[in-house]
């Protein structure tokens, strides 16, 4: 669903932030590593720090989001490497 909806509106030119997101957040759920990596890398292009600085931005309006507080972590990760 997210993938469709995501190669949908990157075919049409324009991905928007929220379906970027979503699918990320599915990528970095799965048990595949390297669904994890493209995950991270489809936040910014695997410039983590910005990554970490959209999510953090995120979790400022939306304290309790889960999905949010769990990538904030897996990206915190995956600058440690």
């Amino acid at each position: 669903k997210f993938e469709r909806k995501f190669q949908s509106e990157k075919a049409a030119g324009s991905v928007s932030k929220s379906t970027q997101f979503e699918y990320a957040w599915c990528l970095v759920r799965s048990k595949y590593n390297d669904d994890i990596r493209k995950g991270l890398a489809l936040l910014e292009g695997e410039e983590y720090e910005k990554a970490l600085k959209y999510v953090r931005g995120l979790l400022q309006t939306e304290p309790q989001n889960s999905q949010a507080k769990e990538l904030e972590r897996l990206i915190d990760k995956a600058m440690k490497k």
